[in-house]
Order: structure tokens, then C-alpha cells, then sequence
């Protein structure tokens, strides 16, 4: 994934700076884009860990709650699919986020709100 080649600014400061960690993270980019962006990173391999890819996302919308379902599996090798930026498009803002890693609730590392003039 390559930061330079997100068109809007505020978003890719943040990708920018989110890609020195692993971890989950949501953006809330309504405003302008009536989208969520989520961004999922697994760059990071620390001496005896396996490189880890994402090969399923699906979102579903239920009594104005979203929730994110994610696949993670180990691979043998370094692969490009160890950072995805993830566009969810959505009607209206949900009052509830939930996050779900192979069948398990897990938590953001972090959420940002891009709020545009």
C-alpha cells in the first residue's frame, strides 16, 4: 500500500501515521465522503512471528449498529496484503462500531474523524 497515492490529505496523515503499528483502526469520514475507512495492519514482524494476511472482510448493518467481520491468517512468507485501507460506504452514521477478528469481538486501536469546511 502505498500512503502517497490516498487523494485526500487528512486521511493519509493518518494512514501515515498509523502504519508505524499494527492494529485495527476506523476512520469516520462521513462528512465528505459518506464513508467509514478502515485500515488494518499487520506490517510489523517481530523476531519468531509469522507474516499474516487478510483474505475476508464483510460488513453488515443491523438496528443502526455496523459490524466488521475480518479473517487473519498466518503465512509462510512477506506478502502485500499485510496493510489494506478499506472503504465502507454507508447510508447514515451508525450510533454503534463493532469489530470482529476471526469470530471474536476486538477493539480499535484507535479512531480518527475527518471533518472537512
Amino acid at each position: 500500500m502505498n500512503v502517497k497515492n490516498i487523494k485526500n490529505e487528512k486521511l493519509r496523515n493518518l494512514i501515515h501515521a498509523w502504519q508505524q503499528e499494527d492494529g485495527v483502526y476506523l476512520v469516520n469520514n462521513t462528512i465528505i465522503g459518506g464513508a467509514y475507512y478502515l485500515f488494518l495492519n499487520v506490517s510489523i514482524i517481530e523476531d519468531g512471528d509469522k507474516p499474516t494476511y487478510f483474505p475476508v472482510l464483510s460488513v453488515g448493518f443491523e438496528s443502526n449498529a455496523m459490524h466488521i467481520y475480518y479473517v487473519e491468517k498466518e503465512l509462510g512468507y512477506k506478502n502485500n496484503r499485510d496493510k489494506i485501507l478499506y472503504r465502507i460506504p454507508i447510508e447514515s452514521t451508525p450510533d454503534t462500531v463493532k469489530i470482529y477478528k476471526n469470530g471474536e469481538e476486538v477493539y480499535f486501536n484507535s479512531l480518527g474523524v475527518i471533518v472537512e469546511k
